[in-house]
């Protein structure tokens, strides 16, 4: 695992390329959130640990249209064999998909009343790097990254609607209670 590096794709490419190059080290997991969606390089994709687009981002990247799980462990592994690590696909209401070309692992979504989903795909990766950087594993992790994301659906707006982490706490306890 190790500690997580988020990067994002409102800066120029290159420059997240030498971003991502430059905090490549021991015990540092690159995540490379490709939003706003544009053309990677093979290079790129092979610095980068986890890979995190949302079902529209992968098909741009990939031109494969993911409408079911199938189709988006075809596209998952089509990222992985141009280099990236592990994709992570997340799917709005079915979940997220976890593909690192040796497994494929489907995390359910929670269900939520949303109201927007503004911010859900940063509340998403922010979790997940915090989960990275405290040294979770991806079956820890991702279940508290959707659960951020999710409860970012449930209020409008960006940065007001991202939770904190005693909310998400509190969200998943209470559906450890029901």
């Amino acid at each position: 695992m190790g500690r997580g590096r988020l990067f994002q794709l409102q800066v120029p490419v290159a420059v997240v390329g030498w971003a991502v190059e430059a905090a490549r080290g021991p015990g540092v997991a690159p995540v490379l959130h490709p939003a706003p969606v544009q053309e990677l390089s093979d290079d790129l994709l092979g610095l980068v640990d986890y890979l995190t687009p949302n079902a529209g981002e992968v098909m741009a990247l990939t031109g494969i249209e993911v409408h079911d799980l199938d189709s988006g462990r075809q596209a998952a592994a089509r990222l992985v064999a141009r280099g990236a690590g592990t994709v992570i696909i997340t799917l709005g209401e079915q979940g997220a998909l976890v593909c690192d070309g040796r497994a494929v692992v489907h995390f359910e979504p929670f269900p939520v009343e949303a109201v927007d989903t503004t911010g859900a795909g940063d509340a998403f990766n922010g979790a997940l790097a915090v989960g990275l950087a405290a040294g979770g594993s991806l079956e820890q992790i991702i279940p508290l990254a959707s659960a951020a994301a999710a409860l970012t659906c449930t209020r409008r707006g960006a940065q007001d609607a991202l939770p904190t982490r005693a909310d998400v706490e509190r969200f998943l306890q209470s559906l450890r209670n029901r």
